[in-house]
């Protein structure tokens, strides 16, 4: 998902996950970065899946900071199959009065990809001295954003169907993730030894 959207925010110049994640180590010694990093404020600490993808390491992080008392953690497979519960753990979590005219199966953000990525290079990212002045005319104006930059967007993208990961390299990632899962599986306290079935 997340390399997905980097690739439609032309912040991922690789199309393929899988050739992507096999970047990670020559991008973490500076090689191979999209040259747009290097001239804008981007990072590319984007481009680290492996670390980004550590939802245990990064919640352990999160409970060092709040107790765990003060923070909802809610499993997407849970989310999917019982969206309307969820929603609801999140209003009395919150203590916030129920909202009941949600379409809970409606899919927001879904998968999508550009036209043209042409056009999106155009407008996506600027470049560091027109992002400063772009922010400093709406700070000025008094505007949150300009609308004809994401009537752009909107017009270039189209919603795409995300393709299955081989088997082979379902595999490598059960295997990089493993430890991490029994992390969160620890924190939880719940079984999540489905997440390593690759069938």
């Amino acid at each position: 998902s997340l390399h997905n959207r980097l690739v439609y925010s032309q912040d991922e110049p690789e199309p393929d996950f899988q050739k992507a994640w096999n970047l990670q180590d020559v991008r973490k010694s500076g090689s191979q970065m999209p040259n747009h990093m290097i001239t804008t404020d981007r990072t590319g600490d984007l481009l680290q899946y492996r670390q980004i993808g550590k939802i245990g390491f990064q919640i352990e992080r999160l409970l060092d900071i709040f107790p765990f008392q003060n923070v909802k953690i809610i499993v997407f497979d849970d989310f999917i199959s019982q969206p309307r519960k969820s929603y609801f753990d999140i209003f009395n979590f919150l203590s916030v009065p129920h909202v009941n005219n949600i379409d809970y199966f409606l899919k927001a953000n879904p998968n999508r990809n550009n036209r043209m990525n042409w056009i999106r290079n155009i407008v996506h990212p600027l470049p560091k001295p027109i992002k400063n002045l772009a922010n400093f005319t709406k700070k000025t104006m008094g505007i949150r954003s300009f609308g004809f930059i994401k009537l752009i967007d909107k017009l270039n993208s189209k919603k795409i169907s995300r393709g299955p990961i081989n088997q082979t390299f379902r595999l490598v990632l059960v295997d990089q993730f493993k430890d991490d899962i029994e992390k969160l599986e620890k924190i939880l306290n719940r079984d999540l030894s489905h997440w390593f079935n690759v069938t």
